[in-house]
């Protein structure tokens, strides 16, 4: 009765006013916490209710309409926002300007899946994208991974089936409410808590030390404000083949307090495996020597489990406090089966190469988010992580006669790593400044029990500070942001001492609320991998060694890029110009070792590399909300130019996806029709060309799922890689016969008890695990 009496006095004050309005604004609140409701959809319209003029409320509830065009007469204002009731507002004669005040949303007790809201599916802000899920795509989801994939966000590609999310040929960094989460986490998501997706294409001065990383998907949740609790199951597992991605995820909360559990498990094990390879080696003091490789099918697997245990505790929307446990075992095994041939050479001899590896990787995250007066936010993060591996090999080549190779390696390392990070952040009118700063350190000790042992210690920090203003003024919008950092590496009495300087430009342009424009220049730098700072050496086979570089020196990327896209309720398109050149980058290159009398594979500190990509896209959504049709294809070119060496690339890729829904039915089908081709270095890698159909039965919280993987897969799955070299050039084909016509099945289910929901946003994201150690591959 309260949110009813409310909204009909609210209802009868405005309907009484009388003025004639150039800007129409006001605030978006909640009814019942009084908080600011945020990219509320706000509609002002004719009696017969046609469309007059629109726009979003900001972050903090605040919007304004242009009315240069509307003339007087009787309107409407529509507010409509995911998670409440929509809300109506009459006015008569409306003439000049005027401030509504406070528009109160009444939030909805019915599942947040069965609210339809018709807006705009993007809306964008200065720098990032802001999606709105269709209340369709909710209820055809099920989890964060599949109502990800229904969006059809810019550039991103997913892999439903082996779970991977990829833009540009790079990583996409996941978020819940501002923290970053692994894909598991991800997965644990339900669709119906999610109020909306923050997709920033072109990551902010924070990630700038991370070139890896070449977006940032924020899924912000409803934080739930009553007691109760969810439980979700996702099971996906093939009928005939080893292959298996399930996990198990709850939550319980009651009072201020959140307590989350979620296990993980992924396995593979496949038998027909195998490895396909031609090599020339030229050697300096006589003549070459060309080797055929033909495979042999042997086992491959693993089993990666995660156990992740997280404790929420929130304020009044001012104070948070989260604090995680997890946990990661993953357990790896391969083996290398191969016929081997040499031209011009009698007989041939079998290998087998089997390596099995294992690693645990306890980690304590504690984040804690302190909102203050005047619009001011301070965060913090501490993570702790402590790696520990152990990795086997033995590689043996025999000939009927007798055993020509038997080499038999082990490492033992751990590895102790501390990140801290604090960041303070403040609005000014319609801007916004942070600076922050952020300590990485590690301390890494590894055992190589190889022909000659060696005990390796390494240690390295990295200390960087910036600060960036994002703002908009009309239809420009803006980010500028500049850090640095300091980083120090030591290997026994070795120690390296490097400064980095990191610029960050970004200008926007809203040429209207469908058509946008942005560029982006920044310098990004990268550092040496810590497994490759090491003059360790390892074998490879009777022809080749790896060994590190203790001497590899940081480098820079200068990357800028051209956007053009539009977006509207029916369609999407976008075209992207991106250029990068990386000045004394570190590629791989091969020497001839006398002392050795071998071909080393290294890594050093190369001339240039240089990539340029045109890339365009579209997606139409079909009507009646039935799925959606979209494309992404590009061409890129390459310019890898080494210290000896310079190889070039050209490389036209194309992918599409289909995805129909219809009542409790919905059909995917996604395919590569052109496989992306990637240069760097030395090596050509080639992407798989993978082929995926599935159709879906939902009923309420259940759902079932019957798919097949590379239904027309010819000779098996495939991915390959090509070794430029003019000194050792290979070509490699990897097959796996398992994944061809792979039938799979996914059992989906959740519930939910006793949840009410709020909005609250968490901004770290912090974690490591990468060990340190140098693998035995090329």
């Amino acid at each position: 009765m309260k949110k009813m009496f409310l909204s009909v006095v609210f209802l009868c004050v405005m309907g009484a006013v009388s003025v004639n309005a150039q800007n129409l604004g006001g605030k978006t609140v909640d009814v019942e916490t009084n908080e600011p409701v945020g990219f509320a959809t706000v509609m002002l319209l004719k009696p017969d209710s046609s469309f007059v003029a629109g726009t979003q409320s900001d972050d903090s509830g605040e919007f304004r309409i242009e009315l240069k065009n509307a003339g007087a007469g009787d309107f409407i204002l529509k507010v409509s926002c995911v998670g409440y009731a929509d809300s109506y507002t009459a006015f008569s004669q409306l003439e000049g300007s005027l401030h509504v005040g406070e528009v109160p949303l009444v939030p909805v007790s019915v599942n947040v899946a069965e609210i339809e809201v018709k807006a705009d599916r993007i809306i964008s802000r200065a720098n990032r994208q802001v999606i709105i899920p269709a209340a369709k795509q909710r209820e055809f989801s099920d989890n964060g991974l599949d109502l990800l994939n229904r969006l059809n966000l810019r550039g991103v590609k997913i892999d439903p089936l082996e779970q991977t999310v990829s833009k540009s040929g790079g990583t996409v960094l996941l978020q819940i409410n501002g923290r970053k989460v692994d894909m598991q986490e991800f997965m644990s998501i339900r669709p119906s808590d999610v109020l909306r997706l923050d997709y920033y294409d072109e990551p902010g001065s924070r990630y700038v030390d991370n070139p890896d990383i070449k977006a940032i998907i924020n899924a912000v949740l409803k934080q739930k404000t009553s007691a109760g609790g969810t439980l979700a199951l996702d099971a996906t597992n093939a009928v005939t083949t080893g292959f298996g991605n399930n996990q198990l995820s709850s939550g319980y909360h009651y009072g201020r307090s959140t307590f989350s559990l979620l296990y993980t498990q992924n396995r593979r094990r496949y038998d027909e495996r195998r490895t396909d390879e031609t090599a020339v080696f030229h050697y300096p003091d006589r003549e070459a020597l060309y080797r055929t490789k033909e495979g042999i099918n042997a086992p491959f697997g693993y089993t990666y489990h995660k156990i992740n245990a997280g404790y929420n505790y929130l304020n009044n929307d001012r104070t948070m406090l989260n604090v995680s446990f997890s946990e990661n075992i993953t357990d790896r095994n391969r083996t290398n089966a191969n016929t081997i041939g040499y031209a011009g050479v009698a007989g041939e001899t079998v290998s087998r190469d089997v390596s099995d590896s294992k690693s645990n990787a306890p980690a304590l995250d504690i984040y804690l988010q302190q909102q203050m007066a005047h619009d001011q936010t301070i965060y913090a993060n501490v993570v702790g992580t402590h790696i520990h591996t152990t990795s086997d090999r033995n590689y043996r080549n025999a000939n009927p006669a007798e055993t020509l190779t038997d080499v038999r390696e082990s490492v033992a390392g751990d590895k102790y790593s501390l990140i801290g990070e604090a960041i303070y952040e403040k609005k000014i009118a319609e801007s916004v400044v942070q600076g922050g700063i952020k300590y990485t350190g590690s301390n890494t000790k590894n055992k190589y029990y190889l022909q000659e042992n060696s005990l390796l210690t390494m240690k390295q920090s990295d200390l960087y500070a910036y600060a960036e203003w994002t703002g908009e003024a009309g239809r420009l919008n803006y980010t500028l942001g500049a850090g640095a950092s300091h980083i120090v590496f030591r290997e026994g009495e070795q120690e390296t001492d490097n400064w980095i300087f990191r610029p960050l430009v970004r200008l926007g342009y809203a040429f209207d609320r469908r058509w946008n424009m942005n560029y982006v220049f920044r310098i990004r730098p990268s550092v040496p991998q810590l497994s490759d700072l090491n003059d360790i050496v390892r074998f490879v086979d009777e022809q080749s060694l790896k060994q590190g570089n203790a001497r590899l020196k940081p480098f820079a990327e200068y990357y800028s890029s051209l956007n053009l896209t539009f977006d509207s309720e029916h369609a999407g398109s976008g075209i992207h110009l991106k250029y990068s050149n990386e000045t004394n980058p570190i590629m791989e290159d091969v020497k001839w070792s006398d002392s050795r009398q071998r071909f080393v594979y290294t890594t050093d500190n190369q001339r240039h590399f240089r990539n340029l990509n045109v890339e365009a896209e579209g997606v139409w959504y079909l009507p009646l909300e039935a799925g959606s049709v979209n494309a992404i294809g590009g061409y890129s070119f390459f310019e890898s130019a080494g210290n000896a060496y310079t190889h070039t690339l050209h490389n036209f890729y194309l992918f599409m996806q289909v995805q129909l829904q219809y009542r409790k039915m919905s059909l995917a089908a996604g395919s590569v029709l052109l496989r992306q081709k990637t240069l760097y270095g030395q090596t050509v890698d080639f992407d798989e060309k993978n082929t995926q159909v599935s159709l879906k039965y939902r009923h309420k919280s259940l759902s079932a799922t019957l798919g097949v993987s590379n239904p027309f897969g010819g000779k098996g799955w495939k991915t390959s890689s090509h070794q430029l070299s003019g000194l050792a050039e290979s070509k490699t084909h990897v097959y796996i016969d398992d994944n061809t016509n792979m039938v799979f099945f996914n059992l989906s289910w959740s519930f939910s008890y006793g949840n009410k929901y709020a909005s609250k946003k968490k901004l770290m994201n912090n974690s490591d695990l990468d060990p340190g150690i140098m693998d035995m591959g090329k």
